[in-house]
């Protein structure tokens, strides 16, 4: 399963959670993002690699998971393979190289 349909299978169960959302140094100069989320219970990790140009704005404490995100790899971008968004409330906005799901 790739990372994209593992996101959209993750994103089809409910209304997850933000719970915490984790930046730190990465490989070389680049961000790691971290987000953690919740769902009747259940715990998954929504983990970036390569973060660049990061937004992140938490209006509220609980965040509802509504990224978009959207393989930009044809693109030829050095480094940059997802461009995430989020279109619903606004809460963030970046490019990374990479990103995996880990369910708890």
């Amino acid at each position: 399963m790739t990372a994209l349909s593992d996101y959209a299978a993750l994103y089809r169960q409910g209304d997850w959670t933000i719970v915490r959302a984790v930046v730190e140094r990465g490989d070389d100069t680049e961000l790691d993002l971290r987000l953690e989320v919740t769902l009747d219970g259940a715990r998954a990790s929504l983990c970036f690699t390569g973060v660049t140009d990061l937004e992140f704005r938490a209006p509220s404490p609980w965040l509802a998971l509504t990224l978009q995100i959207v393989d930009v790899s044809a693109d030829g971008l050095e480094g940059v393979h997802y461009k995430v968004t989020d279109p619903d409330n606004g809460t963030a906005s970046f490019w990374c190289a990479g990103f995996e799901i880990v369910r708890e």
